[in-house]
């Protein structure tokens, strides 16, 4: 709130929200500016996909989805930082600052929806989103608390989710289906995802099972190695020692030949 503020003072008509730890590719600005000329009057905003870059694991994409004003009064759509229009926020408000917990995005994305407003979505995953290995972050923090604070996003807005409560029934069916939760088992998990965890824990205990298989086999292997060895030295060392002694008798031999006048 404090830099849309400041924005406010000078003549900026556009900002973009950027948490201190993240980053934007080059060309972010640009294409997500293009994007809000090339759309209407109605489009309070840019947002683009997001790259996931997570300590000693490989980087992901969220492909955000495109602009859904039921989807949205549901789910997030798209991460807090976006390109915006100074106009659109000046008309609906500020961040809503009893959010301390989390989702003040969320609440600010849904009263610009509600205003008649839209997002426009670029296609290109131009933000990064860098999360700490071993530390919380806000937006996990505030995840574990959803159903609180999607709570107090509907008891906000309730007039309003009451007036597109079919539309709401449906979309969320839909994603029901589209997810295969439409059977639940008895701690309310979808039970084909039921059935997925229970395959990824016995892929998981075959793994470790293979694992250990195969460190033994290393073990016993390396043991192995070592008496070949072991016994390939005292061979070495008796050939050695063979043949020194082969190397005396020719010598001793040679040496009574020689007394006796042999040849």
């Amino acid at each position: 709130n404090a830099g849309i503020e400041a924005c406010a003072q000078d003549d900026h008509d556009r900002f973009v929200f950027l948490d201190a730890d993240d980053t934007v590719e080059p060309g972010y600005a640009t294409e997500l500016s293009r994007a809000l000329d090339a759309s209407d009057d109605h489009a309070s905003h840019a947002y683009c996909q997001e790259r996931i870059v997570v300590p000693d694991a490989d980087d992901f994409i969220w492909r955000t989805p495109d602009w859904d004003p039921d989807l949205l009064l549901l789910t997030n759509l798209h991460p807090v930082t976006a390109l915006v229009r100074r106009a659109a926020i000046e008309r609906v408000g500020l961040f809503d600052a009893s959010f301390r917990e989390g989702y003040e995005d969320w609440e600010l994305w849904v009263r610009l929806a509600l205003a008649g407003y839209h997002g426009v979505r670029v296609e290109a995953p131009l933000f990064v989103w860098r999360r700490r290995g071993g530390a919380e972050s806000l937006v996990e923090s505030a995840v574990k608390r959803h159903d609180e604070l999607f709570a107090r996003i509907v008891d906000k807005h309730r007039a309003q989710y009451l007036e597109r409560a079919e539309a709401l029934l449906k979309c969320w069916n839909h994603i029901t289906r589209a997810s295969d939760t439409n059977w639940l088992d008895a701690d309310h998990q979808p039970v084909s995802a039921a059935g997925v965890a229970k395959h990824i824990s016995n892929l998981e205990t075959w793994l470790r099972t293979a694992q250990d298989a195969y460190a033994a086999e290393q073990r016993a292997h390396a043991e192995t190695h070592a008496r070949s060895h072991a016994r390939i030295a005292e061979l070495e060392a008796e050939l050695d020692r063979l043949r020194s002694v082969r190397g005396a008798s020719r010598t001793l031999a040679s040496r009574l030949r020689a007394r006796l006048g042999w040849r």
